[in-house]
């Protein structure tokens, strides 16, 4: 049986077998296999595929129980049906997947129906998985790049020092990009999918413990176990500050999100609770996500919640203070003495 955790094997990789791997430019397994060479991935890659002997100078396996050794992350870029056949014959090596697939949960009952399946036999044969219907991971740290979209088209961002957690590939793709046009980095970039295994907890729950990652930025269209949430994000909020987006607030967003990746939204008010309890911070929009992350990247943490407003206008002095206030931060009068050494600074102050 799958236990709860256990996922350091995803974000730090020794061994990736690519199912479905091919010399074909206009497959996204060929894309896969570009991603990791250009990424500088240090461990084993295999191959699979019964159709070649070899690709790009790496030899080619016909089914994963051909490779001796133990892999740590089998990527799936297969049909939903392919992957079902291939789980039910021996992967007894096989530790964690990564189910790039789509027509799963997401597209109606009959891919709902093969969800359960998927999820029933990567139960019985002890194997965690990331997705279906995902990117998988971008990795600066660990040199991974399982995403299925070439860096000519999606730019890929240098070493930072947050890691992003995502149900949306789109997501994923359109923030790294833009990070990286903005000279933003990050640490790992998660996009777990439909979430038939691992989830943003796992995810938590590893992070909170990784050195390199300083703080954590959440898209989530839905979680799975709010218990089990809330209880990850305060034990990593505890290490590290992690900042959320929930999108899907509404009605129309909620029907969206279900369409995208199958996820129930659930009330936007119990979302907001569970953010509070556990200490996340919570921004209104993608823009506010994607600032906080430049700024957890460029800025050291401060210890206090006081703040000094140093300004030429009273009005957006006056603004800013009650935005901090509303924040929970702290804007205490100055001593006689500061306004002192500050009037000795600046030849115009308001204090």
């Amino acid at each position: 049986m799958i236990t709860e955790g256990s996922t350091d094997f995803f974000i730090k990789p020794e061994s990736i077998a690519l199912i479905g791997a091919s010399p074909d430019p206009e497959k996204l397994s060929y894309t896969i296999l570009e991603s990791l060479l250009k990424a500088g991935f240090q461990g084993k890659i295999y191959p699979v595929n019964p159709s070649y002997k070899e690709i790009r100078g790496l030899k080619c396996y016909s089914a994963p129980s051909e490779i001796v050794d133990k892999i740590d992350i089998a990527v799936f870029a297969v049909s939903a049906s392919t992957v079902l056949e291939i789980l039910n014959g021996p992967v007894e090596n096989i530790k964690g997947s990564i189910i790039i697939s789509s027509g799963f949960r997401e597209i109606g009952p009959e891919g709902k129906k093969m969800e359960i399946l998927l999820k029933e036999v990567l139960e019985m044969k002890g194997i965690r998985a990331m997705g279906p219907n995902c990117l998988g991971i971008y990795n600066t740290a660990s040199k991974v790049d399982t995403f299925f979209i070439s860096s000519d088209k999606v730019e890929r961002p240098a070493r930072g020092r947050v890691s992003v957690l995502t149900q949306s590939g789109s997501f994923a793709v359109m923030i790294m990009d833009e990070m990286t046009n903005e000279g933003s980095g990050v640490a790992r970039v998660v996009s777990y999918g439909n979430r038939v295994g691992v989830d943003e907890s796992d995810c938590l729950e590893f992070l909170a413990g990784d050195e390199a990652t300083k703080a954590v930025a959440l898209y989530i269209e839905s979680v799975g176990n709010g218990r089990r949430f809330i209880a990850a994000a305060s034990r990593c909020v505890k290490k590290k500050p992690v900042v959320a987006l929930k999108v899907g607030k509404r009605e129309p967003g909620a029907r969206a999100a279900s369409s995208h990746t199958g996820a129930v939204s659930g009330r936007y008010e119990a979302y907001e609770a569970a953010f509070r309890k556990a200490g996340i911070i919570e921004v209104a929009n993608y823009e506010e996500l994607k600032d906080a992350c430049k700024v957890l990247n460029s800025y050291p943490l401060v210890k206090g919640k006081r703040v000094l407003i140093i300004t030429d206008g009273g009005g957006i002095g006056i603004s800013i203070a009650d935005a901090c206030e509303e924040a929970g931060l702290r804007v205490p009068d100055l001593s006689r003495e500061s306004v002192s050494k500050l009037r000795k600074k600046f030849p115009v102050l308001l204090l």
